[in-house]
């Protein structure tokens, strides 16, 4: 029996964050954690409903509970985000060895203008064009919303460690 989880395909995890990266303005810079918090989402999408949504997205909670998984349910979301972390990193270095990021530091990358030059025909919208405005604004919350601290994206949707965060 084979078992196939996009998770865990190295290949699906670069197409995601491709689609991540579009997303976000040339020249500008994003933290390599919220990369890969957007990634987990991408591919598990029923769970945005257990992140702590602010209150003007709180809409966007009731399309994702519609939204079902033909893989194995995630038990503890947690471990599962701990063990995507390294094929994470390896795409993203796979992507800034291609020159389509850069590392500003060990923290955070910049997109480079040979993002718009990759030829990979990248959907308009991952969730389907039915819930392109939710989608929308919930890209809008993970790519602007604070990071950092509490009640920031770490500690909202409680996969990453916010305590130790430099104020």
């Amino acid at each position: 029996m084979l078992v196939y989880n996009p998770a865990y395909d190295i290949y699906h995890c670069i197409y995601r964050l491709v689609f991540i990266l579009k997303k976000i303005n040339i020249n500008d810079s994003v933290e390599v954690d919220r990369l890969k918090i957007i990634d987990f989402y991408l591919v598990f999408p029923y769970l945005i409903t257990e992140i702590k949504l602010p209150r003007e997205i709180t809409g966007v909670r009731k399309i994702f509970k519609t939204y079902s998984t033909k893989y194995r349910k995630v038990t503890n979301k947690y471990v599962t985000f701990q063990t995507m972390k390294p094929l994470q990193e390896q795409a993203i270095d796979y992507l800034c060895l291609k020159g389509y990021i850069s590392y500003l530091n060990e923290e955070r990358v910049t997109i480079t203008p040979l993002i718009n030059s990759l030829d990979l025909p990248v959907r308009s919208y991952f969730f389907g064009e039915k819930s392109a405005t939710f989608e929308d604004s919930l890209f809008n919350f993970f790519l602007k919303y604070e990071f950092y601290g509490k009640d920031g994206l770490k500690d909202r949707t409680n996969l990453m460690e916010f305590k130790y965060d430099r104020k």
